[in-house]
């Protein structure tokens, strides 16, 4: 079982380095096989094929499959501060900071988004499946007027957006995407949000 455990490991790590290497466009058995200094027989056995090596993969690489879904989601019951701090830098703030370090995040989400296949469909089902969680589970023992989910949406999407862009443009609407006071910037936004969002979420009267 060890030695089963440590060829999937490689053979994980070895996608990575092809994705970091060349893109994804450079994924393959042969070359993945070649990578992990394995045989091609162990990712079908393994995983049952590329698309189960991507799909294992992706999901140790997906900000919100991977990081979101470990949040207590039965701890999101009232509008609190502990609550908008955690929404705030556990979510927000850790999904910017996940993107901004881990490029090969970022080429997961650039293949999710310009193909249309079967594991980038169920990858983004899943990826749905966990942040939508978190806005019902928020949203469960609270009331607000505001559309929450669009915002949260908006909010998430601009984390993707601003990410990605990074690694060609310098600047965004005046916001530097090449120094740390740009991100800085953002982070502000982000709690800007955040606190005139909270402001307006109310416990629900028991």
């Amino acid at each position: 079982m060890k030695n089963r455990t440590e060829t999937e490991s490689r053979i994980l790590d070895a996608v990575t380095a092809i994705v970091l290497e060349e893109g994804m466009t450079g994924v393959g058995v042969n070359s993945i096989a070649v990578k992990a200094d394995c045989s091609k027989v162990l990712i079908y056995r393994y995983f049952g094929g590329l698309d189960g090596l991507l799909s294992r993969w992706a999901e140790g690489n997906n900000y919100w499959i991977r990081q979101v879904g470990r949040q207590n989601l039965a701890a999101l019951s009232g509008a609190t501060l502990e609550l908008k701090e955690k929404i705030t830098a556990d979510v927000f703030k850790g999904q910017l900071k996940d993107m901004r370090s881990e490029r090969v995040m970022r080429e997961l989400i650039r293949w999710q988004l310009s193909e249309d296949n079967p594991v980038c469909r169920a990858m983004m089902a899943r990826a749905e499946e966990k942040g939508l969680g978190l806005t019902t589970a928020l949203l469960e023992n609270t009331e607000t007027n505001l559309d929450v989910e669009a915002i949260t949406a908006l909010v998430v999407s601009g984390i993707f957006y601003l990410t990605l862009s990074s690694d060609h443009a310098p600047v965004f609407n005046g916001v530097r995407l090449d120094a740390e006071e740009g991100w800085e910037r953002i982070e502000g936004a982000i709690e800007q949000i955040a606190d005139m969002m909270f402001s307006r979420i109310q416990e629900k009267k028991k």
